[in-house]
Formats: C-alpha cells, structure tokens, sequence
C-alpha cells in the first residue's frame, strides 16, 4: 500500500509536471505568433506608407507636368484654334515643346491632347499620332473630368479612344482652359507608365513569397507583382474592412493551402487608391531553438522535482497510512485513536485534532439522536396545526349546506377529496413523502377549498417530471398553499390565482408557491426572514414548516420571501439535491 502512495503521487506529479510544460509550449507560440505578427504588421504598415508616400510623389510629378503644359504659349495658342491637325506649324511647336518636358520625366510614357473636335493628338514613345474621341457624353472618365472644373482625374477607363495605346497606364487628365478668358478649350491627359507604381516596390517585393497589389478607387487592379494569393472574393472583402477603418490601415491573417500570410493595407485618401500586401509568416529558427532550449531546463527541473517529490514522499506516506487505518475502522464504528508518532510537527497536529474529532463524533452521535427526536416533535406540531379541528368543522359545515342545497354531486366529490386529504395525511406513519404525493394531497386540499370557496382562485402546476420521485419531509407543500389561500386569495374573495412549481435549478430543487393575495405585511416578512422559531401566535404554519426544514437539512436548505400587496406573494424552498433521497 505504501509503495502505491508512492507511485500514485509521483504520477500525479508528473502529469502536472506534463500539463505545466505542455502549457508552457502552447503558451509560448500563441505569445511569439502574436508578437510576429504585430512587429511584421507593423513593419509592413510603415513599408506601405512609404509606398504611398512615393506613389503620390509619382501623382504629384505628373500634376506638376501638366499644370506645366497648361501654362505652355505654344498649346495655349494651337488649343484655341479648336482644331490641332489644322496648324502643322503649330503641332511641332507642341510636340518639341512635349518631348523637350518628357525628357526629365522618366514615370510620364507619354501626354496626349484633345481639341475642340475631339481630335487627339499624342506625344510619346507609346502614342500613336492619330486619333478621335467618340460619342464623349456617354463617357464616364470624361463627364468626370469636366466636373473638375480644372482639377485633375486619375482614371485607367481607355472607352471612347479608338487608338491604340500601347502599355498599361494611369492617365492624369483635366480640362485645358484658356488662361485668358478660363474657358475649356481641350483636354490634356498625362500618361503615367505602371511601371512607375510597380518601382515602389521591386526592392523589397518576393516575388517566390509574397503578392503586392495596387487598386484604383473603383477597385480596379492598376497593377500586381508576385504570387496570386487571393482571389476576387478575398480581396472585395479585405478592401471592405480596409476601407471601414478608421485609420485607413488594415492588419489581419490569410490562410492559403496550410500556410499562413500576413495582409496588410493602408488607403491613398486623396485618391481613394489602395494598396494591400501579402506576406507569409515564418517562425524564426531561433526562436524555436529559444523555446527547445527553454522545454528542456523545464524537463530538468521536473526530474529534479519528481526526485524529491519521491524523497518527501516516504516521509509522508508512512503517516497517512497510519491515518488510513484509522479512518478505516471508523467506518465499522471502530474509533481508534492515532498513535503515530510522525516525522513533521504537521502530522502530529493533524493527528491531535483527528483524535478530538473522533471524540466530538462520538458526542454527535448522541446529540444527533436527541436531534431527532426534536425534529419529530417539530414534525408531530406542525402535522396538528394543519389538522386543526376548525378546518374539518368548516368542511362539515359546508357538506351539510350543500347538501340541504341538494348539490349532492359536489357534496359526494368534497367528502372524497377530505377522505383522501386525511388519509394521505396520515401516510402509514411515514415520514417522507415523494413530492408527487404530495402534490395529490395539495390537490385534494385545492378541491375542498374550491368548493367552499367558489371562483375564488384559480390553480397552475408547473412540475418537472424529474423532481416527482424526490423524498421531503411529508406535509412541506400543503402548509404553504394553505397559507396563500387563508392569508392572501381569501381577501380578493374572487379571481385569484395560485401558482405551485417544483423544478431544479442548477443545483438545488426550487419547490415555489405563490399567489396574488393580499399579501404578508412587511413587519411579518422581516419577521419570517430573521427569527424563524419565535412564533408569537401568528402564522404558525408557515414558521413551523421553515424551522422545519432547516433542522432536517441545515445548509442544504434556504428559502425566500417576496410579498406585495394585490400583485405577487412569492415563498420559495431551495433544498440541494445531494440532501434529497429517490
């Protein structure tokens, strides 16, 4: 036996043991991702920034260049003939003036004109030199850019140009107004080439790893680079919650094929543009040799536990072994005394207060006896006070009335219902009845006070089925409804209603009467709740059954009082189900 001991502490150690370093590892992941991925999301935010910052760096260049061109003599002059193809002289002009300017812009392929005739006229390495813009009040982009008003339009939209342009760009347009008078004699667009966007990041993209994507304010893809990670429903639902921040910033996981990415997104306010970047998260190598290097101290310290674990545990067992054997004999009625004289100074104080126990169980023993019979006595009260002669009087004197009335079914059902109400009161002499039998004693009760007491008050049971099979002390319930109807529905003298339950609730039975009487008078419920056992004359029923059911329970029973007037008298027993027997 004493070596089991042993071995059953030292396993429980080392299961603790196991469940500390099992919890020590998961522990330590969760806090090294999370701490990853906020310092990777914060790192990508700031990288992001700065591709903002370049990407309006690379707007605002082009905005320089064509506010440059509107100020130019040369296209002034050509725009306001309204017809550039018609002046050759002029074409030149603009075009050494253009390619001049283009020279020193290396993000601009190329600037294109439209005169008053919708002619376009091009500049640039990517431009073809002809050209119309067709049916332009159905084009988006360019009611768009007229509502400017001389503000400058970002769009990728190419509808309505019937020339080919070659290369994918983003075109800076705006109305070309004459300096003059301020009236829109054209349109200018500055071509700005993607690859300008994409050299924001090629430094730092992996294109093997990780995807970078540009988006314009209708969320049109302007450009991306690197693997294709998400696919359209992903991305509209990240550039939701991207745009739904407040900060503009977007921080949150993607799990692709096992693998988990970082995705991160800051918005372009002045352009309604968006970037988002994909990255995957890696846990480092060593920080996995930090944590491998941590498990093993632990599992070192954890032997050297267990080691003396088992040394404190021979000093421990031999004792407890001792206070087993006592404890054993204790069952079968034996008090045997402890006379082990152990190592630790806590055993012998352990070992003194058992034997005192044994004493004051002993004495227990006997009190409990003397307790028994008080709980009788207690019991054997309460049962005359509910069978008070005057209730069956009454019930006599209501049969004898009934039947001088010749209602000689009523006086037949009440004579019944008081047979059965004595009988089941009397129960054989047993003491504890199921809650369903008294529930059929309740009944009974409810049908003589019915009859005399007609469309006084109305009944509903609430019962959980499995709380019928309960044992409680015969005659709890019966005392209670009683109550209710002689101190609370008697008064309404009509139109009552009585509302009995029994239900678990967590873990106690909740066995609840209530009613909408008159009520308990605020002196007699604070009465009832601080100083059960002081009778004073009044509501001897209700007191005696609380005293009760605290001597046979004690702490596993406690009750409630609510009262007010004409609405809800509410009396609520809490007995805990491991007091109750089936």
């Amino acid at each position: 036996m004493r070596q089991k001991l042993e071995v059953k502490i030292a396993a429980i150690y080392f299961i603790i043991i196991g469940v500390i370093i099992g919890s020590y590892f998961i522990a330590f992941k969760t806090i090294y991702v999370n701490h990853e991925l906020k310092v990777m999301g914060e790192e990508s935010v700031k990288t992001l920034h700065t591709m903002k910052t370049a990407t309006l760096a690379i707007i605002e260049n082009a905005d320089n260049y064509s506010k440059i061109l509107l100020a130019d003599d040369d296209i002034q002059e050509v725009l306001k003939t309204g017809d550039i193809y018609s002046n050759l002289p002029g074409q030149f002009k603009v075009a050494k003036r253009i390619y001049g300017l283009l020279q020193f812009a290396k993000d601009i392929s190329g600037v294109y004109l439209i005169d008053q005739k919708d002619q376009i006229y091009s500049v640039g390495a990517r431009e073809d030199l002809v050209g119309r813009l067709e049916n332009k009040g159905h084009i988006p982009w360019y009611q768009d850019t007229v509502k400017k008003n001389g503000n400058y339009l970002l769009s990728l939209d190419r509808q309505g140009i019937t020339r080919k342009l070659t290369g994918k760009q983003v075109s800076l347009i705006r109305v070309y107004k004459d300096l003059k008078d301020f009236q829109n004699i054209g349109i200018i667009s500055v071509n700005i080439d993607i690859m300008a966007f994409q050299g924001t990041y090629r430094e730092i993209l992996k294109e093997d790893k990780e995807q970078i994507i540009f988006l314009d304010n209708q969320n049109r893809i302007i450009c991306q680079n690197g693997l294709n990670l998400l696919n359209g429903k992903q991305r509209e639902e990240f550039l939701s919650r991207l745009c739904a921040s407040k900060e503009g910033t977007l921080k949150d996981t993607l799990k692709v094929e096992k693998k988990k990415y970082l995705v991160t997104g800051v918005v372009i306010p002045s352009e309604g543009w968006k970037i988002i970047r994909l990255q995957p998260l890696d846990i480092k190598q060593e920080s996995l040799g930090v944590l491998t290097t941590n498990i093993l101290l632990v599992l070192l310290s954890a032997v050297l536990i267990l080691w003396g674990t088992i040394l404190v545990a021979n000093l421990i067992t031999v004792p407890i072994q001792h206070l087993l054997i006592s404890m054993k004999s204790a069952e079968k009625g034996e008090f045997i005394k402890v006379e082990y004289k152990p190592f630790f100074d806590e055993f012998r104080y352990l070992f003194e207060g058992y034997n005192q126990l044994l004493d004051k169980i002993s004495l227990l023993l006997r009190q409990t006896v003397e307790k028994q019979k008080m709980i009788r006595k207690v019991e054997l009260n309460e049962m005359q006070e509910q069978m008070k002669p005057h209730f069956l009087y009454n019930t006599l004197d209501s049969i004898q009335a009934l039947a001088m009335l010749g209602e000689l079914d009523k006086v037949c059902e009440i004579v019944e219902a008081l047979g059965d109400f004595y009988r089941k009161s009397v129960s054989k002499g047993k003491e504890m009845l199921s809650i369903n039998e008294e529930l059929i004693i309740v009944d009974d009760y409810i049908k003589i006070m019915k009859i005399r007491f007609a469309n006084l008050f109305e009944e509903t049971f609430d019962i959980q089925e499995e709380c019928k099979a309960y044992l409680i002390p015969k005659l709890t319930l019966q005392p209670l409804v009683e109550n209710a109807i002689h101190h609370g529905l008697r008064e309404r003298a009509e139109n009552g209603t009585l509302h009995i339950s029994v239900k678990v609730k967590e873990e106690w039975v909740h066995i609840r009467v209530a009613d909408n009487g008159s009520g308990i008078p605020e002196d007699v419920v604070e009465e009832l709740r601080a100083n059960i056992g002081s009778y004073k004359g009044k509501s001897f029923g209700l007191r005696g059954t609380i005293e009760r059911m605290c001597i046979i329970y004690g702490e596993n029973f406690k009750y409630e009082i609510k009262s007010k007037a004409n609405e809800l008298t509410d009396i609520s027993f809490y007995i805990h189900n491991t007091a109750l027997e089936v």
